[in-house]
């Protein structure tokens, strides 16, 4: 199996293949059904068509910057169960 960029895109297909919720929306890494995941408390980041979610805090920290946001946090929530 080859190394590499390869290797890390196959082992991210394998975990969300596990039991993934959603993509976490700046390192792209799973969000488990039931874990814990942040939302930006801007209403523009909370759009129906396209929500930002985040797998951690460092990961919703780096959207700050390009958003552009006077005044923003880190909602923490809770995925959905499997069903």
């Amino acid at each position: 199996m080859p190394e590499g960029k390869w290797r890390r895109w196959y082992s991210a297909a394998e975990d969300h293949h596990v039991s993934t919720w959603k993509l976490c929306s700046s390192c792209k890494k799973p969000i488990a059904h039931g874990s814990v995941y942040y939302l930006c408390s801007v209403s523009t980041c909370n759009r129906k068509r396209m929500p930002l979610c985040f797998c951690s805090v460092d990961c919703w920290d780096a959207h700050v910057p390009g958003a552009r946001h006077r005044d923003a946090w880190a909602e923490e929530n809770v995925a959905p169960p499997e069903s």
